[in-house]
């Protein structure tokens, strides 16, 4: 496995690790502050192995706990910091995809399924939102779609996501309602 390909296994791992944690109905006052140190020696960890630089963000309720190590530049040998950001853009979906495959290959991931599959649910404006759990609730994903460029594929999104969670060839089904359907649009562009 390349240097490469390692600390993208890593990280990835770490992300999935945050998809696959089962959801809790749960209040707010139940629910345990975030461990801020313990999040810290993640980061450390995965900076131990190999990747330049690890931050992560938690929003909770209105207070906003953040954590960094590693470095920002490797060139200039700027330290991260929690102010800092970073632009993902589309490369996650790929990402995603190829860590959650690749666990699934070494079997340290079971796709067993028995998926729910949500259209459009308005959580976030402009985007629709398709949510895989298994039946018995232990694990789910989460996978957004933007409404700005993505006309042709929304459609078919969920039977294609399906078919490759499960393994079985499903039917592509436009899960768009009519209504709802966007004209694309260059990325970038805002349209009201």
């Amino acid at each position: 496995m390349t240097h490469l390909a390692s600390r993208s296994a890593v990280l990835g791992t770490a992300l999935l690790s945050l998809l696959t944690v089962p959801a809790q109905a749960a209040s707010a006052e139940s629910l345990p502050k975030p461990d801020l140190a313990g999040l810290q020696g993640v980061l450390r960890t995965a900076v131990e192995q190999g990747a330049p630089g690890a931050m992560a963000r938690i929003d909770d309720h209105g207070s906003v706990g953040r954590a960094a190590v590693g470095l920002a530049d490797t060139t200039s040998g700027r330290a991260l910091g929690t102010a800092d950001r970073f632009r993902i853009g589309s490369v996650t979906k790929t990402f995603t995809a190829v860590v959650l495959m690749q666990l699934a290959d070494e079997g340290r991931l079971d796709l067993s399924c028995g998926v729910s599959v949500y259209g459009h649910t308005g959580a976030v404006q402009g985007y629709y939102t398709y949510a895989f759990a298994s039946k018995d609730g232990r694990r789910s994903l989460t996978a957004l779609a933007t409404t700005s460029n993505n006309g042709a594929v929304l459609g078919t999104m969920p039977g294609t996501l399906e078919s490759a969670f499960c393994g079985k060839q499903a039917k592509a089904r436009r899960a768009v309602p009519a209504g709802d359907r966007h004209e694309d649009v260059a990325p970038g562009v805002v349209r009201d």
